[in-house]
């Protein structure tokens, strides 16, 4: 984070006059973690309030540090670590009134779902928790509110306390459009400190029994495939060991791996409301989600370095992700599976086509197949243009792959029809290119369906057939004989490229939805079940969301 003053220009019309912005210092210092966003300036107190991840790339965290009048007087060049204003662990998404007085925090974290903190930030007081954030001063922060999720338990308060809790969780919810009349607010409080705190209300309807099975998953860290020195993040789910016994367990991959989109953090929402995770755990599945290089909130390097080659490193960490499990005793090497949407689906398809020897089975939803075919404002941000990027182009398309396809593979395609963001036709030209090269794959379509599927019964049916997919190709399929996994064998992913492919996008507006079995003509018409729960989140509609469609990117 660095401090610049922007001056006018006295000659408008020259365009060599001087510069408008001028830089006067860096206000933060180090290369292991990065500045989210600034919350707030307090040029009283000569403090700027920021959201960042000093203190681990799986949490957010909020900050103050100096701006710097006063201590780099003292002809101090490296600048003090910043402070951290939010205590408990977790992801934090905080707000400031444009006074800088009062701070609003909603946190999550894998052992509670929500907390919300009001703050007031008092007049400084000397700070000499550290030698460098002694050389500035902090406000004193006193948290006036408190309010945080119950125990899960059924008929846990009265009717009229949960009333009571719903009215104020509203009132406190709206801090979330910002801190607006901060002195109302704290005059609304009966008292300045957290002892003003109460539970709110989750006991009611069916929410309770779902979230009591949303078991944790663990993180664990390894070093990536090609520098010992890059730390991945991966969150297990572990089946429970008493229904399932001991293992290894059969593991399927749950991915992203694009730009922007970070999946493992200490989010309640992210990881442990994941109901397709949780579903396939129950189901006596080990599910591992491995954020790789390229991923977001690791800063420049490690987003920076599939540059030009997407499709290449991501694979390579998925598969040391899997080699990891896989010798803590944990996976069964031989039943692996993989899945994705958007992104992910592409990920799943290139992991599949590239490490045969590893993922037996793959689920993509709604893949890239060939980045000619995408946005070229998100692509060539990444990739150049196919002019200036041939090769690049050639080897990250999944066409140029299909042929290392093992017939022990299962491959299952879904897409809908009049996707507007990845269209349908980057799913037919895969389709046209495994016929080339005589390769079975199954196809689940959704006509009436955009990006993914958002009908109630679309989105259960599709839950239930990927749980089924896994369960009938991973589980409960025998080993087949040309099946030899490499899964513990070095990482080496042949970077040879031949050929490239252009064509056009477009859909189909057909109504009702057709799985195709097997690359046969033979097609069944889907019935409507409701077998599995869907997610937490939700989109427009009244249904939950299992996978999250992304405005502006995968």
């Amino acid at each position: 984070m660095y401090l610049y003053r922007y001056q006018a220009r006295k000659d408008h019309i020259n365009t060599n006059s001087a510069q408008t912005a001028h830089l006067i210092r860096p206000i933060s210092a180090g290369q292991d973690w990065i500045v989210e966003s600034v919350l707030g300036v307090d040029l009283s107190r000569d403090l700027v309030y920021f959201t960042g991840t000093f203190d681990s790339p799986l949490e957010r965290h909020a900050y103050v540090l100096p701006l710097g009048y006063s201590i780099y007087k003292q002809s101090i060049i490296v600048p003090p670590e910043p402070t951290k204003i939010t205590s408990d662990p977790g992801m934090h998404s905080v707000i400031i009134d444009p006074t800088c007085r009062y701070l609003a925090d909603v946190a999550s974290d894998l052992t509670y779902s929500c907390r919300i903190y009001v703050y007031q930030l008092l007049d400084r007081h000397q700070n000499s928790t550290n030698e460098r954030s002694s050389l500035f001063v902090v406000p004193e922060i006193r948290c006036i509110f408190k309010m945080q999720e119950s125990a899960i338990s059924i008929n846990s308060e009265s009717s009229m306390k949960a009333q009571t809790n719903r009215l104020r969780s509203h009132r406190f919810l709206k801090l979330g459009f910002g801190v607006s009349g901060a002195k109302n607010l704290v005059k609304s409080l009966s008292t300045t400190n957290c002892s003003n705190s109460y539970d709110s209300d989750l006991s009611h309807g069916g929410l309770s029994a779902t979230m009591s099975q949303c078991v944790p998953p663990e993180i664990v860290s390894f070093a990536s495939s090609t520098d010992s020195n890059v730390i991945l993040y991966a969150a297990l789910y572990r089946p429970d060991p008493a229904l399932h016994g001991p293992g290894p367990y059969p593991l399927v991959v749950a991915v992203y791996g694009g730009p922007h989109v970070q999946r493992v953090q200490r989010s309640f929402s992210l990881l442990c409301a994941d109901m397709r995770a949780q579903r396939l755990r129950q189901l006596g599945f080990a599910v591992l989600k491995c954020d790789n290089r390229g991923s977001s909130r690791r800063g420049f390097a490690f987003e920076g370095v599939i540059r030009n080659r997407l499709g290449y490193f991501e694979v390579q960490d998925q598969i040391v992700a899997v080699r990891n499990i896989v010798e803590m005793g944990i996976a069964d090497p031989r039943r692996v599976g993989i899945y994705g949407w958007s992104y992910g689906g592409y990920l799943s398809a290139m992991c599949t086509c590239r490490a045969p020897g590893v993922f037996k089975a793959c689920v993509a939803g709604a893949p890239v197949t060939s980045w000619d075919g995408y946005d070229t404002h998100y692509t060539e941000r990444y990739m150049s243009t196919p002019k200036l990027n041939p090769d690049g182009y050639k080897e990250s398309s999944v066409f140029h792959h299909v042929a290392n396809l093992r017939p022990s593979q299962n491959l299952l395609l879904v897409h809908g029809l009049i996707d507007e963001n990845v269209h349908y036709r980057h799913t037919s030209r895969l389709i046209e290119v495994l016929n080339k090269h005589g390769k079975d794959f199954d196809l689940l379509l959704f006509p009436d369906a955009r990006h993914s599927p958002r009908k109630l019964r679309d989105r259960v049916y599709m839950e239930q057939k990927i749980c089924d997919y896994f369960v009938k190709n991973i589980k409960d399929a025998p080993i087949a004989p040309d099946w030899s996994p490499s899964v513990v064998s070095p990482v080496c992913l042949s970077p040879t490229i031949n050929t490239n492919n252009v064509g056009p996008s477009d859909g189909d507006d057909s109504k009702g939805k057709v799985i195709q079995r097997r690359n046969s003509l033979r097609s069944v018409t889907v019935s409507d079940t409701t077998r599995i729960h869907g997610d937490a989140t939700t989109d427009n509609n009244d249904m939950p969301s299992l996978v999250r469609p992304m405005a502006g990117h995968l």
